[in-house]
């Protein structure tokens, strides 16, 4: 049931994205959740940290871009902030950068957009696209990493993995928003690698 859960919202997502139901977006629109959990256990090899916080995802499917929050606690001389190419218990490249020290202090509530402008080609981890990038997500390919000046290597991680689907219809002026939970509380199985260092089975 979780696999076909995954499957579903893969597809629905994709499809938004390359931009095929634009019309039926006018009367629903569907958005999806991903969180990382981060913390010093998910660090390969995993470290003692008082250090916390969560990643959250959220892609409106009317428009092919995703808001990155983040939030952390307990961390100090934070240096950069990765979204990394890899699966559970194992370690990967980095494919976008959601903050550097070169960008002055680190705010509490870092909120960041990432769309076609800004995701980086990197043909490394096969993301030529916005859409190559979506893909890595729910396919379970991607974690969230912290490094500080005492952890160059990572304090804090999580791997990005769905909460939630929400389908909200409106009226033809775009007015009257009745949100409807369509699926609540969902652990795919697709972003749940079974074994360390290796995608889920497909």
């Amino acid at each position: 049931m979780h696999f076909r859960k995954s499957m579903v919202a893969g597809c629905v997502l994709s499809a938004a994205l390359a931009a095929t139901m634009f019309s039926a977006a006018r009367a629903c629109e569907t958005v999806a959740g991903w969180k990382a959990p981060l913390s010093g256990k998910s660090v390969v090899p995993a470290v003692t940290s008082p250090g916390g916080g969560i990643a959250s995802f959220d892609f409106a499917l009317d428009q092919p871009q995703a808001t990155v929050t983040l939030d952390t606690t307990g961390l100090k001389d934070v240096t950069e902030i990765d979204l990394r190419h890899g699966y559970v218990g194992g370690t990967g490249p980095v494919v976008a950068q959601l903050y550097t020290s070169a960008d002055g202090s680190l705010p509490a509530h870092l909120v960041k957009t990432m769309n076609a402008a800004n995701v980086p080609v990197n043909a490394a981890v096969k993301v030529k696209t916005f859409s190559d990038f979506v893909m890595m997500i729910i396919n379970g390919g991607m974690y969230v990493q912290v490094c500080t000046k005492s952890h160059p290597d990572g304090e804090v991680r999580g791997q990005v993995t769905m909460i939630k689907q929400r389908v909200f219809s409106t009226n033809e002026d775009g007015r009257g928003h009745d949100p409807k939970l369509h699926a609540s509380a969902v652990q795919t199985s697709s972003t749940a690698s079974t074994e360390p260092g290796t995608p889920a089975a497909q």
